[in-house]
């Protein structure tokens, strides 16, 4: 499992190990919640490759007066994380090359890690960060109301830089299900999930197995119709039912699962939409899992191997970042 890079600024790591909540003398749930979220981010450096915008002299001179620090330089030893140092800052056109990190910093830095399509966490909101940690569900019954905008509750659109869709029916026009569903699904999934503008170009690649060039240039057409102000590198490709069973859309910083596919919802005879099936739609945030979720890492990574592998076995090049890494 490759490591997520982590740009941390020395004034960041100062205020956040200072933070260390105690439970004394009588801790409540919010004590509670919040001892959790400081060690899960804790524990997330040490499964990271750590940048420090320091050189290596400054990194000892802190270590040997933060025990925390200490224990951190102790892991990277034994090479369970990785740690490196710089003494650049992490400006904006650090942020443009280094594209698939996160960037903890002091103050909050949302405008420059939302061009860049990065995760920013400081000291003052790493507590509101808890759903990172974690799974959140959708279970769908069959013939629920329910639509993708839910995604939204826990994605936000700023928070990627980069897609990779595979779904081998989701071109399709075949079947009751299928004359509208790009318009009830992939078209309302990509208006939740593409920012409004980046600072690089977005890479898009989508998998499919199922459809016709009508529906790659609907799809090529929807997509500059809504995003008039974002560059997409948008990379279409039919491949075998064979190269793929799972349907997903991984990005840079978060995992959509859907096993009753993105062809799932059939819009309403008047408003709304349904599923047309019984399901659960996941969202998982790599990396960042923890505890007995951890497996979603590594599933993560699996996917990654797989959408490279059918390219690379036709004869094409991974012109996407999250595959070239």
């Amino acid at each position: 499992m490759r490591k997520k890079t982590v740009l941390c600024e020395v004034a960041f790591w100062k205020k956040f190990s200072e933070c260390y909540p105690s439970l004394m003398p009588f801790p409540d749930e919010r004590a509670i919640e919040n001892l959790k979220c400081w060690m899960e981010l804790y524990s997330f450096l040490f499964r990271s490759d750590v940048h420090f915008d320091c050189s290596d002299k400054q990194f000892i001179e802190l270590a040997e007066a933060d025990e925390r620090l200490r224990y951190l330089w102790k892991k990277s030893a034994g090479g369970e994380c990785g740690i490196d140092f710089s003494e650049e800052s992490f400006d904006s056109s650090y942020l443009e090359g280094s594209p698939l990190s996160v960037l903890f910093s002091e103050s909050d830095r949302h405008i420059d890690a939302s061009r860049f399509g990065i995760i920013n966490i400081t000291a003052d909101n790493y507590s509101m960060k808890g759903v990172l940690f974690r799974e959140s569900g959708f279970p769908l019954r069959h013939n629920q109301e329910w639509s993708w905008e839910e995604l939204s509750k826990v994605i936000s659109k700023d928070m990627s830089n980069s897609l990779v869709i595979v779904d081998n029916y989701i071109l399709s026009t075949d079947g009751q299900f299928k004359r509208e569903n790009l318009d009830d699904n992939i078209f309302v999934i990509l208006e939740v999930l593409l920012p409004e503008s980046c600072g690089m170009p977005f890479d898009l690649t989508v998998f499919y197995s199922e459809g016709n060039s009508a529906n790659e240039e609907r799809l090529r057409r929807f997509i500059r119709d809504i995003r008039p102000n974002l560059s997409v590198n948008l990379k279409i490709h039919k491949v075998s039912k064979n190269d793929f069973h799972d349907r997903t859309i991984i990005s840079n910083n978060f995992w959509i699962s859907a096993p009753g596919g993105f062809d799932l919802l059939k819009k309403k005879r008047f408003s709304g939409y349904y599923a047309t099936k019984a399901t659960t739609v996941s969202v998982w945030f790599p990396y960042f899992c923890s505890g007995n979720i951890q497996s979603a890492d590594k599933s993560y990574t699996n996917l990654i191997q797989d959408a490279r592998h059918a390219l690379e076995i036709r004869g094409l090049a991974p012109d996407n970042r999250l595959l070239k890494a």
